[in-house]
C-alpha cells in the first residue's frame, strides 16, 4: 500500500500520535473543497467505506435530500453529485477488496 502522506502530500504534523490522519486534516479536506482534495478523498478506501455508509443511512434512509430545503431546490444536482461520489467509491473499494484477494 502506498504511503498515505505521500499520496495526499501531508506533513507530519497532519498525523497524530498513532500515525493515523487528524481530524483537523480531514475537517479540512471535507470543508476546503476542490476537486483535486476530492479526488485524493475518494481513492482512500476508508473515505470510501465512510461514504458508502453515510449514502446509504444519511441520504437516502434520511431522504436528505428530499427534506432539506435548501437541497430539494437543486435535487438533480445533489443527485448526480452523490451518485458520482458514490461510484467513484464503489471503485475504491472494489480496487481494495482485489488487493486483498490477490487478483
Amino acid at each position: 500500500m502506498k504511503d498515505l502522506g505521500h499520496q495526499l502530500e501531508m506533513s507530519e504534523e497532519d498525523y497524530g500520535d498513532t500515525g493515523k490522519l487528524s481530524y483537523k486534516t480531514v475537517h479540512s479536506y471535507l470543508y476546503s473543497f476542490s476537486l483535486e482534495k476530492l479526488n485524493h478523498l475518494v481513492s482512500l478506501k476508508y473515505f470510501a467505506l465512510f461514504f458508502c455508509h453515510y449514502f446509504n443511512e444519511g441520504i437516502l434512509a434520511g431522504r436528505r435530500v428530499e427534506r432539506k430545503q435548501t437541497m430539494r431546490k437543486h435535487y438533480a444536482s445533489y443527485t448526480a453529485a452523490c451518485n458520482l461520489i458514490l461510484k467513484l467509491c464503489q471503485e475504491t473499494l472494489r480496487k481494495s477488496m482485489e488487493m486483498v484477494s490477490g487478483q
